[in-house]
């Protein structure tokens, strides 16, 4: 489960993601979820958030990540719209690639 909320030293929203209460209680899942934020914490990537904080309260463990105002992966994944009306970072189609002529071509053995 993703909330958003308001880190109160920081003064910006953030995003909290923590197990599903009936989740915490299992060891597994609570591994899991630990070694997730583990693997976060190693990967730089522009479509990964960094982890500002990995904490255990009496829900047990939770993070902290950057809030970002782009919706959610399900709007973005709706098929219903079209591509450019779909919320979050607008994408411009790839150059067009310029074909090669038969002279340049290589040579096969």
């Amino acid at each position: 489960m993703v909330y958003r909320a308001r880190h109160s030293l920081l003064r910006r929203p953030v995003a909290i993601k923590l197990l599903r209460p009936g989740l915490a209680a299992n060891p597994q899942a609570v591994r899991w979820f630990l070694a997730e934020a583990g693997h976060m914490q190693r990967l730089t990537h522009p479509h990964i958030l960094p982890l500002l904080e990995v904490c255990e309260g009496t829900a047990g463990p939770y993070f902290v990540m950057p809030y970002l105002e782009r919706g959610s992966l399900a709007d973005l994944l709706r098929p219903s719209l079209p591509i450019g009306k779909r919320p979050g970072r607008k994408r411009s189609p790839p150059p067009a690639r310029k074909a090669r002529s038969s002279s340049s071509a290589r040579p096969t053995r």
